[in-house]
């Protein structure tokens, strides 16, 4: 049952149409246009198929059994939402904002949701300027129930929602955020989880079959009633994707502080801590990173070419794409991080030398599957139970490495 806050204003077919119309003229600029705005309204039943209503805003309306077939949706907000049985299929909502809408029982059916933001908890603005929080009882919210085949969700987040029960056949979630989703009963057969973060998703009959997904990626996941990180029905340790984003500039102080902390042998400055930011694509090439922490930080598709990572903590970081040509990365802990994909061409992994002692690269259990690793150095590094399926490894250099139940070469060979 939903927790009615406010009371919404109803809208007519001919109005939105009105609205619509006006819309149109102005995303091109011309005279008597005005963007399509309307938050808190009551726009259920309504007809929207084939609109474009790009970048506008229906925060907290209730959408429910409307007919957005072949609408684009780019950039719309969402928040709030319910669109309860709305009919979605082949809509275009890339970048829309769902966070916290209600869309049990929708048709999402070839609808494109590239890089849309499906996460819960969001709070929206009424009439009179008053956060309301949306609310809807557990076996009626989020995604319950939808059918989404053949939907491309890549890079959409979807981190905490719920989304049990749901037609997943087919749908592409390359990239996908999907932290402790409740994915419970859903069917997921011949879907594309390829670089999608499932930690603590739950995944309990979840039907997978056909569905391409690495092993690393499933293991994070809950799979049965007796996972460790699983008690009385919730996780015994939260897991979030709360990661502070952060500008160019702020990221610079950041460094610049780590510099000091670096030079002054921790007397000024404050070391950098990575896994408290969100630096999805961002530009660290060339920096000096020694010593920082890490461990399970978001360095997806990070340009860290020729960056120094001398006895960096980076275990379980997510590094899958990231480019790590030249990078020296010797004494660094990279235990468990996934470098799928990733640029590793000439990167240093050979032991660092600390005074009269040498510390030896950890890279067990590291994920380096489609990895190009032509060049690398790895001689003298830890590599117990690493994964080298599909890289390339030509010229690689491996002497003295500890590669106990590693897979040095693509699976068949």
């Amino acid at each position: 049952m939903e927790k009615k806050n406010l009371l919404k204003i109803k809208l007519t077919q001919e109005g939105l149409d009105q609205a619509i119309r006006k819309h149109k003229l102005f995303s091109t600029g011309r005279v008597g246009g005005s963007r399509f705005t309307f938050q808190h309204h009551d726009l259920s039943d309504l007809s929207f198929f084939g609109q474009d209503i790009q970048d506008g805003s229906l925060t907290g309306s209730d959408l429910r059994r409307a007919d957005f077939r072949n609408a684009i949706l780019t950039g719309v907000d969402l928040s709030g939402c319910d669109l309860r049985n709305a009919d979605l299929r082949k809509a275009t909502l890339k970048r829309a904002d769902l966070r916290g809408a209600n869309l049990a029982g929708a048709i999402l059916d070839g609808a494109s949701l590239i890089e849309c933001d499906m996460r819960g908890g969001v709070h929206y603005a009424g009439s009179k300027g008053v956060y309301t929080e949306i609310q809807f009882e557990k076996m009626d919210q989020g995604l319950a129930g939808v059918s989404a085949v053949g939907a491309d969700m890549s890079k959409a987040k979807l981190s905490g929602a719920f989304a049990q029960n749901v037609d997943f056949t087919g749908t592409n979630l390359t990239d996908a955020r999907l932290i402790g989703v409740d994915f419970k009963g859903s069917k997921m057969t011949n879907a594309n989880f390829e670089g999608a973060d499932l930690r603590g998703a739950d995944l309990r009959g979840v039907d997978i079959a056909g569905a391409n997904i690495d092993k690393r990626a499933l293991n994070s996941a809950i799979t049965d009633d007796n996972d460790r990180r699983f008690v009385d029905g919730k996780l015994a340790i939260p897991l979030t994707d709360n990661r502070i984003k952060v500008s160019n500039e702020e990221l610079k102080k950041l460094i610049r502080q780590h510099l000091i902390w670096i030079t002054t042998e921790g007397k000024k400055g404050m070391q950098l801590d990575l896994a408290l930011l969100d630096l999805e694509g961002m530009d660290l090439s060339g920096v000096m990173l020694t010593a920082v922490n890490g461990i399970g930080a978001c360095l997806r598709r990070v340009n860290l070419s020729g960056a120094q990572l001398q006895a960096a903590r980076l275990s379980n970081a997510d590094l899958y794409g990231a480019n790590l040509t030249k990078v020296d990365a010797r004494g660094a802990d990279l235990s468990g991080a996934n470098m799928a994909t990733a640029n590793l061409e000439c990167v240093n992994f050979t032991p660092l030398k600390v005074f009269d002692k040498f510390l030896k690269t950890k890279l067990n259990n590291t994920r380096f599957v489609n990895a190009n690793m032509t060049q690398a150095r790895l001689d003298g590094a830890e590599c117990q139970n690493a994964d080298f399926q599909n890289a390339q490894i030509m010229g690689m250099s491996i002497k003295g490495a500890d590669t106990g139940n590693a897979v040095l070469m693509p699976k068949g060979r």
